[in-house]
């Protein structure tokens, strides 16, 4: 999984379009069996919903299979430090395609960013990603984080979903809002529920919309 995603974005670095200041996250999932593998780069997520017995009552459970890769991580901040980048908040106005950051006094905006040692590029708010060359200099790398997983009984649907379903939506809400989707077998109507709340909710909490992509996979359909 580690080799084809990394050829994967050495592939991607060579085309025609412009990778310089754009790239992408990427999450995916693989099962053999009962073995269920996730490999992230940067801040999609996938998520695990299970149904647990609890007080003699069931009860649903959302567990993160992937870890957002966000600068101010311990281990993630140590490497780009040490590739002589450069961790902070944007200061002053900024304006970007995932989102508009303005503040004229020069304070802190928005999430923490990776950027060179002594220049204002590439404000890049994760720690890994595809493409994105210039943010490479600085410690920002394309080498997935794979976790596994023995899948059981009560493990019942996966949410696959780019940031912009989960910057408005935890995990838990989102295992909710698919919930009734799975006791209908509805797995297109799913993914159009959380496309369709994520979107509705960026659009009252910002002034613009991040990426929305998203694949429910059922596992058990009882």
């Amino acid at each position: 999984m580690k080799e084809a995603v990394i050829k994967t974005n050495k592939e991607l670095c060579v085309q025609e379009f412009d990778t310089k200041y754009s790239g992408s996250t990427l999450v995916l999932v693989l099962l053999i069996g009962k073995l269920v593998v996730c490999g992230n780069v940067g801040d999609s997520r996938a998520v695990l919903a299970s149904q647990r017995l609890k007080n003699g009552g069931k009860v649903w459970i959302a567990t993160p299979l992937s870890r957002d890769h966000k600068p101010d991580l311990p281990d993630e901040q140590e490497r780009i430090l040490n590739s002589n980048g450069r961790i902070d908040s944007f200061k002053g106005i900024f304006s970007v395609a995932i989102s508009c950051c303005v503040d004229g006094m020069g304070n802190p905006v928005g999430p923490q960013r990776v950027w060179l040692k002594n220049e204002n590029l590439p404000g890049l708010a994760m720690s890994r990603s595809m493409g994105d060359k210039v943010a490479t200099i600085c410690g920002v790398i394309d080498v997935p984080e794979i976790t596994e997983k023995i899948l059981t009984v009560e493990e019942k649907f996966i949410i696959i979903a780019s940031d912009g379903v989960w910057e408005f939506i935890t995990n838990t809400q989102a295992v909710e809002m698919v919930v009734p989707f799975w006791i209908n077998k509805d797995v297109e109507g799913a993914c159009d529920k959380l496309v369709n709340e994520a979107t509705s909710r960026w659009e009252k909490g910002d002034a613009s919309i991040d990426d929305i992509t998203c694949v429910v996979i059922f596992i058990s359909t009882e």
